[in-house]
């Protein structure tokens, strides 16, 4: 089974209700809106930087950021641009 495929199914497990694959072009910034519930994010190609609160954290693959909610979020795409696993619960 593949990394992203665990990834999936370990998010899945965790209880997050919707889990899907991102994909970041290269050197792109994203904002995203303050999540209703926690954010997990599972870094499975590239590399990004993310900036939520007063935290900067620069990911590549095989990392995992869990971001709580209430709490906005950019993303910066690296130069060869990111793919991850992102898990929400959307019931909330």
């Amino acid at each position: 089974m593949e990394f992203s495929e665990r990834g999936i199914q370990t998010l899945e497990k965790e209880g997050f209700s919707s889990v899907s694959e991102l994909v970041g072009s290269p050197d792109v910034v994203q904002s995203f809106p303050e999540a209703l519930s926690p954010v997990a994010l599972l870094v499975t190609d590239g590399m990004l930087t993310v900036v939520y609160g007063s935290t900067t954290r620069h990911l590549q693959v095989g990392d995992r950021l869990d971001i709580p909610s209430s709490v906005p979020y950019v993303i910066s795409a690296g130069p060869t641009g990111y793919q991850l696993i992102f898990g929400e619960n959307k019931e909330v």
